[in-house]
This record gives structure tokens, C-alpha cells and sequence, in this order.
């Protein structure tokens, strides 16, 4: 994932942690697996996608040549219900009003 949320056709669970360390530069590493739940067929959601854009040709166009084949190509033709486990890395800075989450 690029950003820290998640598809908006999916449901995060079971987020833990499975390791973390302090880098030099104080940052702090923290490694966290999560499963990203589908709550919805992809057929279902490509039809979401094409409504939303409604008479839209530059929003239409966008979904059709970048944010479908993106998600098809990471999840493929998924089924609701269906789960996917994924690891990511979070960088935390310590302040004075405890840790966040650091650019």
C-alpha cells in the first residue's frame, strides 16, 4: 500500500505488531501485519466505480486505465469476504506529547 488507508471496497483486521526498533536518527520502526478484508465481489466494485464517475469523462477515464487494473493487478479478482494478509513499515518520531507518525 502507498498511503496508510485502505481501499475503500475493503475492511482492515487483526492488526498487530510483529517487530519494531529504534533507528539512529531516534525514529522508531515499527513492522505491522494486517488482513485487508474485501466487502465486496470486484465485479461489484468495478460497477461502484463506474457510477461514482457518473458523466465524468476525466474521472471515468482515470478509474479505467489506472485505479482498476492497480487494484486487479494487486488483489485480482477478489471475492467478498475474501482476505488478504499484508506487511507494512511505520516510522514514529517521539515528541513531548508521546509517538507519531512520522512523514
Amino acid at each position: 500500500m502507498t498511503t496508510n488507508e485502505p481501499p475503500r471496497n475493503f475492511t482492515v483486521e487483526n492488526v498487530r505488531r510483529v517487530d519494531g526498533y529504534l533507528r539512529d536518527d531516534g525514529l522508531y520502526v515499527v513492522k505491522v501485519q494486517y488482513d485487508m478484508v474485501a466487502t465486496a465481489d470486484y465485479e461489484q466494485v468495478v460497477k461502484t466505480l463506474g457510477d461514482d464517475a457518473g458523466d465524468d469523462d476525466l474521472k471515468r477515464w482515470y478509474q479505467e486505465v489506472s485505479a482498476l487494473p492497480a487494484m486487479e493487478q494487486k488483489f485480482g479478482k477478489f471475492r467478498k469476504g475474501q482476505r488478504f494478509t499484508r506487511t507494512t513499515e511505520l516510522l514514529l518520531r517521539r515528541s513531548e506529547a508521546g509517538w507519531s507518525l512520522s512523514h
